[in-house]
């Protein structure tokens, strides 16, 4: 899981991030983001998905965790939400996948 301090807080910035920021996107996630001056990130996973909170926090946890592991690969600070895209295809969504995805959505900035 990725420190508070690298977490977004509060719904105004959010908000700002979705008005103004660039996107971009693949196959499981859409990633909407604004320059800033530290890395943040806000992983959003809907209903849609899935209804059981279990099914969305375990795609959560794997998102922030990728995240954790592969941020030094960011060629600049953004702040950035990412959704999940896909409810379709829940067994193709493992750690690998959504490593891999994070991985090019970072050296892409």
């Amino acid at each position: 899981m990725l420190p508070r301090s690298q977490r977004i807080q509060g719904s105004d910035f959010l908000e700002k991030i979705k008005r103004r920021g660039l996107r971009k996107s693949s196959p499981f996630f859409g990633f909407t983001y604004l320059p800033a001056d530290k890395p943040q990130f806000a992983v959003v996973v809907s209903t849609r998905f899935d209804k059981r909170a279990i099914a969305r926090n375990l795609i959560r946890r794997r998102t922030y965790e990728a995240l954790k592991n592969n941020l030094s690969l960011a060629k600049k600070s953004v702040s950035a939400i990412i959704t999940l895209r896909s409810y379709r295809k829940l067994e193709q969504l493992t750690y690998e996948e959504i490593e891999k995805q994070i991985k090019q959505f970072l050296k892409n900035l």
